[in-house]
């Protein structure tokens, strides 16, 4: 990765865990000064146009102004592309890991993504918060990390884990779990797949088909949690069983 589009992008996305030196280059991230129109996308933000990225062959280059939007909206479309490549998906939610396994809960913002992954980093449950922006599973139900967040204290960490489960969340009085037949479980998931077009991505159709294989795989799960610590020992327990 060009070190100066992972130094603009520092102020939201916390890369430290993240970088290494001993394995192969897979994407090749740079920010170039010009890009030949015809083959770059527009890379817009919720506001305004954040530049262009094109992406050709193992290089992805992107024109940007110095912002750090613009400078994380490339490290995502990366990230993305490096996933849908190996058969996976990303998705907006947030993950933790218990020791070989953990649990992924996907859903829209404010539905406790961030509380949940901050509560099961602390005693008695001690997870490993492994991000709680954008989750990346793999087909064969790896689930990793991303450097991603939502929350600028929740610092993720790379994984990897097994996937237990995939969880929506409910604010309730008392830790429970309980099965979300696959309908309602595809209207959530899929409204949360993240996807962004680039040479030779992936229809969303075939997106939707992976989350459908993962569905079957490990299941979705409703989880009903209180504001309190303790719903980290409970998933603990609950991936430990499974």
């Amino acid at each position: 990765m060009d070190p100066v589009l992972a130094q603009l992008s520092r102020g939201r996305v916390h890369l430290g865990p993240f970088e290494v030196d001993e394995v192969p280059t897979q994407l090749d991230v740079t920010r170039a000064s010009a890009l030949h129109g015809e083959r770059a996308q527009p890379l817009s933000g919720s506001q305004a146009p954040w530049g262009y990225v094109a992406c050709e062959g193992r290089e992805l280059r992107a024109l940007i102004p110095d912002d750090v939007w613009a400078a994380e909206s490339v490290l995502r479309l990366a990230w993305q592309r490096l996933t849908v490549e190996q058969g996976g998906v990303l998705m907006h939610g947030s993950a933790v890991g218990f020791g070989a396994g953990g649990v992924a809960a996907i859903g829209q913002s404010g539905a406790g993504k961030s509380t949940l992954a901050a509560l099961c980093a602390h005693p008695p449950g001690r997870a490993t918060l492994l991000t709680d922006e954008i989750v990346q599973l793999l087909p064969d139900g790896t689930l990793f990390g991303s450097p991603f967040r939502s929350n600028h204290e929740n610092v993720g960490a790379p994984g990897p884990v097994a996937l237990r489960g995939l969880l929506l969340l409910e604010k309730g009085n008392r830790e429970a779990l309980t099965p979300v037949g696959t309908e309602e479980a595809c209207a959530v998931l899929f409204a949360q797949l993240f996807w962004v077009p680039f040479p030779g991505a992936p229809a969303v159709s075939e997106l939707r088909r992976r989350v459908l294989a993962l569905i079957a795989s490990v299941g979705v799960f409703r989880l009903t949690f209180r504001k309190d610590v303790a719903v980290g020992a409970f998933l603990r327990d609950w991936v430990a069983s499974r």
